[in-house]
């Protein structure tokens, strides 16, 4: 098994190809050569785009996140965030549900506030 990348080998046979007169075979090789260094620079520039935008999670990462993949980084990161909203959102729906005999205008306040956030989280 040939362990260059495909890019490599297409050049090689391509190259051959040529030296030894096999222009249409040659010509067909130099397309798919051509086609896979295209694939390759695409997900080349998708890793460097995740790169440049996920560097801040490496800028800011956690003891308890050292040695972890950025998107998990991310991922665990949003469901502390997510977990984190639902309490304060159940903290103000239970000062809510205390204030509305007592307080009606800061009740109504609250009310508006807890609308709010419901309404962001879905």
């Amino acid at each position: 098994m040939n362990e260059q990348p495909k890019a490599l080998q297409l050049a090689a046979m391509a190259h051959l190809g040529y030296r030894v007169g096999w222009q249409r075979e040659a010509a067909a090789e130099l397309r798919r050569l051509h086609a896979e260094n295209e694939r390759l620079h695409r997900h080349e520039l998708a890793a460097e785009q995740w790169i440049d935008k996920t560097d801040w999670v490496q800028k800011t990462s956690q003891p308890e996140e050292i040695g972890m993949h950025r998107a998990d980084v991310l991922k665990q990161r949003i469901e502390r965030l997510h977990a984190e909203n639902a309490e304060l959102l159940e903290a103000l729906k239970r000062a809510h549900t205390w204030l509305q005999g007592s307080e009606p205008g800061r009740a109504q306040y609250l009310g508006e506030v807890i609308a709010k956030a419901e309404g962001e989280q879905t």
